[in-house]
């Protein structure tokens, strides 16, 4: 009997359907955009440790071959909090991409139950009913698949692998930030103490100019002019200390803040 056409149409939709859904990509065309930087690969493998925190590749902090320098910042890059959140974002947005990639393959559950029954039965010996417990046990493993033919399941892993290139970008934005504020404090105590010293010995000087021109004016030799002279001159000196002082105490301050320390408990490096 010859068939009408009309009823292999749905049919041969449906194969075609299927096919093309055969051929084509579970996802949608995605091409990532330029990010100015490269995710090291060890974020992705998970090789190094979960808490390893982000170190700048160009140290160039070293130029200045201080070793305290070099102390100072391996202390903010290890103990900073700021730092230590951006990390936490990074590890988050690692997970979320570890998860969205697993929801992409089939998912196994295994399932393990034991059961304990009690049975009664008549004993033909003794003519009295008896019970007895049995134990049984079971094993399953269920396997669960979802087919993303809309390409949901793509998106969500793209997009959480764009939240960890966002993620690792704006912690090496808050390393390189923080370092540099912590190198420009460093430098600035040093130079500080550079100008305490000079003050104090500046002190120190006028204090025995002042006493030369004191004995030098009771031999009548220098004049009251030079007395009051070499009074302002020390008074100036001595009043450039407690500023330059304040100054150092509150670069420490923050210096100290920056490398996860209790300021009025720490030693600044």
């Amino acid at each position: 009997m010859r068939r009408n056409p009309a009823y292999l149409l749905p049919g041969f939709v449906f194969a075609l359907v299927l096919a093309s859904a055969g051929c084509m990509r579970l996802g949608p065309d995605y091409s990532r955009p330029d990010a100015g930087f490269t995710i090291p690969s060890h974020f992705l493998s998970g090789k190094q440790a979960e808490t390893a925190a982000y170190v700048p590749q160009d140290k160039w902090w070293e130029a200045f071959g201080d070793s305290g320098l070099n102390r100072v910042v391996s202390a903010v890059v290890k103990n900073n909090p700021d730092i230590a959140q951006a990390a936490a974002g990074v590890m988050e947005a690692r997970a979320a991409v570890t998860q969205t990639g697993a929801d992409q393959y089939p998912a196994l559950n295994l399932e393990a139950r034991a059961a304990t029954q009690e049975q009664q039965y008549i004993n033909p010996i003794t003519r009295k009913k008896e019970s007895v417990e049995i134990d049984t046990y079971s094993l399953s493993l269920p396997a669960s698949f979802e087919l993303d033919l809309w390409g949901r399941l793509a998106r969500a892993s793209q997009a959480a692998r764009a939240e960890l290139l966002a993620a690792e970008q704006n912690r090496r934005t808050v390393v390189q930030s923080l370092v540099a504020e912590a190198v420009s404090l460093y430098l600035r105590i040093g130079f500080l103490e550079g100008q305490i010293d000079i003050t104090e010995s500046m002190v120190s000087s006028y204090k025995q100019n002042l006493e030369l021109v004191g004995a030098r004016y009771q031999r009548g030799l220098s004049s009251v002019l030079d007395v009051h002279q070499a009074r302002r001159s020390l008074a100036r000196a001595e009043s450039e200390l407690p500023s330059l002082i304040e100054a150092k105490g509150k670069a420490r301050h923050a210096l100290s803040i920056l490398q996860g320390k209790y300021p009025e408990n720490s030693k600044p490096e």
